[in-house]
């Protein structure tokens, strides 16, 4: 999903995977991310992104992702 706002476009996603199988090997997996792209020019674009996963096996850390850059089309 993308909502545009002028120069900023705000984004964000949600899964939930079901993945259990009756014997315990398969675990659900459930996360979310956030993202938002400022438009500098016509082609180019900077953005932050954050992205988290919550699984439900015997991890003690539940993986996640923050990211900065700039794209530019050529």
């Amino acid at each position: 999903m993308a909502v545009p706002a002028g120069a900023l476009t705000f984004g964000g996603t949600y899964i939930n995977v079901k993945d259990g199988d009756g014997t315990g090997a398969n675990k659900d997996l459930s996360g979310f991310s956030v993202n938002v792209r400022y438009a500098l020019s016509k082609r180019t674009y900077g953005y932050a992104f954050y992205r988290t996963m919550d699984k439900t096996t015997d991890q003690t850390s539940d993986p996640s992702a923050f990211y900065l850059g700039m794209n530019h089309n050529f």
